[in-house]
């Protein structure tokens, strides 16, 4: 798809303004998994979907485990950056999939029990690994640039999903889908402006234009459902359940 050493030296020419963009899209990804990891314990509740942490974690994890290629194969500013901020996000990921163990079953799998769901959420992981590799090795993107706009642009599509089976907004905050749409915007505009004759083709602008008018749609949605009590039919935000009450299962998102 490119040459990863012209892409590195486009990046040295701008090298303030590329790390500027990225770095605020670093920012904006930590704060939206912040708070939807607070959310999420506090409702007791999936708010990231499975499918978004399974192809996320199968994505940074296999840019972490190739630190020699970023430290000493390229050996790059670039490269190392990119390195120290997905070793974050695979932490967090991890607390995801922690999470999904805990508050999963009852919503997806009721009366499978803990133990079974537990084996799912682990032979996911590993499906999508090796799923992972069989396409990052077809796809001539050895920076990772092009298949982050693909992690980036699958979140919206399966919040929709979530937001329509379950009929209720509860999890979702309007900081995390703000959040989520800063991060978009600046990673676009930085891959898209600073290395044009890579990236801005019409059908890359297509994931940035719908990561980010998704990211808008989502903030306006999941804001007015949790402070106006419903939109388009759907409910807003509901009381998480209490110590010792029955789980009433929930629809999701597979």
């Amino acid at each position: 798809m490119y040459d990863a050493w012209q892409v590195l030296d486009t990046v040295n020419r701008t090298p303030w303004l590329f790390l500027a963009l990225c770095g605020c899209a670093m920012i904006a990804n930590y704060v939206w998994f912040i708070d939807a990891y607070r959310v999420s314990l506090r409702e007791r509740i999936i708010n990231i979907p499975l499918w978004c942490t399974f192809f996320w974690f199968a994505h940074d994890t296999s840019v972490v485990y190739r630190f020699d290629t970023w430290f000493n194969y390229y050996d790059h500013w670039f490269t190392k950056f990119w390195w120290i901020a997905l070793v974050f996000t695979v932490s967090f990921e991890i607390l995801f999939l922690i999470r999904a163990v805990r508050f999963g079953p009852a919503e997806l799998w009721p009366g499978g029990g803990r133990k079974g769901f537990t084996a799912l959420v682990l032979v996911g992981v590993v499906c999508f690994a090796i799923m992972w590799e069989n396409v990052k090795g077809a796809l001539g993107d050895p920076l990772y640039l092009f298949i982050f706009g693909m992690t980036i642009v699958s979140f919206p599509p399966l919040v929709v999903s979530h937001l329509m089976k379950r009929q209720h907004a509860r999890g979702y905050t309007a900081v995390q889908m703000a959040a989520y749409t800063v991060m978009a915007v600046c990673y676009f505009v930085a891959v898209c402006t600073l290395l044009p004759h890579i990236f801005l083709t019409p059908l890359y602008l297509g994931l940035a234009v719908i990561s980010a008018a998704g990211g808008i749609a989502l903030t306006y949605v999941v804001y007015q459902m949790n402070h106006n009590g419903k939109l388009f039919g759907l409910r807003g935000e509901q009381p998480a359940p209490k110590a010792g009450d029955a789980a009433v299962p929930e629809l999701a998102a597979p």
